[in-house]
């Protein structure tokens, strides 16, 4: 994913790697959805039920739970919400330290070693 460091506000922040929109609205062309297939083949997850927010959800859940004071403002600046509270509107900014704590937290249900999956409506749900 390309990153572009100066930015103007009036265009992307985020484009692939050619340089293309992630999804262009005037054409309906979704890269997001080609790369996340992509994802879900290399993974082997591609199966009928696991989409981009079965993901979307999943990690909602998990990041959730993560062990921390308050963890809700940080979920939503993962998963790009706004909550539209007070609090929201008033807050600056989010520690990167609690940013990488969240992710960690993630990243650590994702790869732990299995020891912690417990079954739930038939699917492996890592707790």
């Amino acid at each position: 994913m390309a990153v572009m460091r100066e930015h103007d506000g009036e265009e992307p922040l985020f484009k692939t790697a050619a340089g293309n929109l992630w999804v262009d609205e005037d054409t309906g062309h979704n890269n997001l959805t080609k790369e996340f297939l992509k994802l879900r083949k290399r993974a082997d997850c591609n199966r009928k039920g696991v989409g981009f927010y079965s993901f979307r959800h999943m990690t909602e859940t998990i990041v959730s739970d993560a062990p921390l004071h308050n963890v809700q403002p940080v979920v939503d600046l993962i998963m790009g919400h706004d909550d539209g509270t007070m609090a929201s509107n008033y807050r600056e900014s989010i520690s990167v330290k609690r940013i990488k704590a969240v992710c960690q937290h993630m990243r650590g249900w994702a790869f732990d070693d299995g020891e912690n999956i417990s079954r739930k409506h038939g699917r492996a749900d890592r707790r």
